[in-house]
């Protein structure tokens, strides 16, 4: 996002107490953030595929010939799991000592990892890689019908921002110390219409509009995968030949013909977002 000046720019991570100077947009150093998350799925995960690589919106002065050297690294072996704990630890180190070359202060970043059931923030020193501290928040789950899983959006950025305070007070860090913030999560679909309101998706209590996320796990969408499969785009390359219905493509064809009102309220000026994007994009005031 590109802000014609400081005065204009609104004061983005207010939630999470970072409404300083470190959590401006113009000035996060993305490259320390995301060698944070490569830190924390390090002790949170053994899923290869759960790695962001975010090319997309990292200002080019960040991206530093090791950053690059990392990620290419992790891309060209992702795949193979006798390979993927030392590629990890490699990009990791790269990315902290590009994060640390790029500027001394402020020196810490801050990872948020939200998975199934809970949130989980860590506060890493960019020019150690040391973890200073960890916070965690339970979230909510609805489970309506077999197979049919749900989340709140809002209880999961509440859960996110108790989270990263309690790893700041943990760290005993305070919002002008932190250089960048970034965000891994479940495959989940996120539904807002167009005011950036949540939209439910519960055929069962179809108003209760906080139920607006269908969370990766759900298999509602079985019967719309195997449509989508049945077609053979070449688009299908991409995710491996086959989409499953923990998808979110799949998820969002089974609300455009079971639930259309929900579906129309979200095309008509909403978004349809991946969890991870959702919280990007809540962290700078729904700044597009």
């Amino acid at each position: 996002r590109t802000t014609p000046s400081a005065a204009a720019e609104p004061p983005h991570g207010t939630a999470l107490g970072l409404s300083g100077r470190g959590a401006r947009a113009s000035q996060m150093q993305l490259a320390a953030a995301h060698a944070v998350l490569h830190i924390l799925v390090l002790f949170s995960t053994t899923d290869a595929d759960a790695f962001p690589l975010p090319w997309a919106g990292v200002p080019s002065k960040w991206i530093t010939a090791c950053h690059k050297q990392g990620l290419a690294q992790h891309m060209a072996v992702r795949r193979d799991s006798s390979e993927v704990s030392a590629v990890r630890m490699r990009s990791s180190r790269l990315l902290v000592r590009a994060a640390a070359e790029s500027s001394a202060e402020p020196r810490y970043a801050i990872g948020v990892d939200v998975g199934t059931g809970s949130a989980r923030a860590g506060v890493v020193d960019v020019s150690t890689g040391r973890l200073c501290g960890i916070g965690k928040q339970n979230i909510q789950m609805w489970n309506p019908k077999p197979e049919f899983y749900e989340q709140s959006s809002n209880d999961i950025w509440q859960a996110v921002c108790t989270s990263v305070r309690r790893s700041m007070e943990i760290a005993g860090v305070g919002q002008d110390d932190i250089c960048g913030i970034a965000f891994d999560a479940t495959c989940s679909l996120v539904c807002l219409d167009g005011e950036d309101s949540p939209v439910g998706v519960d055929p069962v209590a179809p108003n209760d509009a906080e139920r607006n996320i269908i969370v990766w796990l759900d298999h509602r969408a079985n019967e719309q995968a195997a449509t989508i499969n049945a077609l053979g785009h070449a688009r299908l390359r991409t995710v491996g030949g086959v989409i499953s219905p923990e998808m979110e493509v799949p998820k969002m064809l089974w609300l455009k013909q079971k639930m259309p009102e929900a579906f129309a309220r979200v095309s008509a000026g909403g978004k349809f977002l991946d969890l991870a994007d959702f919280l990007s994009y809540r962290a700078t005031d729904y700044a597009n």
